[in-house]
């Protein structure tokens, strides 16, 4: 059998052991642990939310380039069978275009790279000139 003494302090150890821990964690402290871990997952969704956003401009501005560097390309090969000032000045327009969005695309990349925490990767965009033309005939009148 227990002694009566001995209960009676075991109680008032554990009654003093629950008054401190209370105070300790405060009676607010689960209403916080669940508030951070919300805050967490929140913070994971928005993440999740901005890199997804940045990927899809990137995607959109990728097809833009090569859209437009198909375009170019296109335009070199008829430059190379029948030259003209208009298609020089087009093409000309084109690779400043080109170079703006791969520009921009770098910038969109800098901030995703940042985001996930790597190295930006770059587009190679080789312009190559025009073809001289071919099968020239000079004509004298």
């Amino acid at each position: 059998m227990s002694h009566p003494h001995t209960r009676v302090h075991t109680a008032a150890i554990w009654s003093v052991t629950a008054f401190v821990i209370g105070i300790a964690l405060g009676p607010g402290f689960i209403w916080q642990w669940k508030q951070s871990a919300l805050a967490d997952q929140k913070e994971r969704l928005d993440f999740a939310i901005e890199t997804t956003d940045l990927r899809t401009k990137e995607i959109d501005m990728y097809g833009q380039i090569v859209a437009l560097a198909d375009q170019y390309l296109q335009n070199t090969v008829t430059y190379s069978k029948t030259p003209s000032v208009e298609l020089s000045v087009k093409m000309n327009q084109q690779q400043v275009q080109l170079n703006m969005l791969k520009d921009d695309f770098g910038a969109l990349e800098g901030k995703l790279s940042a985001l996930e925490g790597r190295q930006p990767r770059s587009i190679p965009l080789i312009f190559y000139p025009p073809q001289p033309p071919t099968d020239l005939r000079a004509t004298v009148r």
